[in-house]
């Protein structure tokens, strides 16, 4: 299924790379937006650690995680 992400507090959600189910680990798809985030939408820019939320595409929130990246 395909899900969706945001930073905590942000509005605009991008698309979860990659195939997952509602009960996936948390922690396994946080990092996979965080990944994306870093390289797609300037997150190298950002001050980390960062908590990503992960959406159902209807918006419905399935959880959230906090990932650290190293510059």
């Amino acid at each position: 299924m395909k899900l969706k992400y945001r930073r905590h507090g942000h509005r605009y959600a991008y698309d979860l790379p990659g195939e997952w189910e509602a009960e996936d680990d948390i922690e396994e798809m946080a990092e996979a937006a965080a990944s994306d985030y870093w390289g797609n939408y300037n997150g190298f820019e950002a001050h980390w650690p960062l908590t990503f939320e992960i959406l159902l595409t209807d918006g419905g929130l399935i959880g959230s995680a906090v990932v650290e990246m190293d510059a």
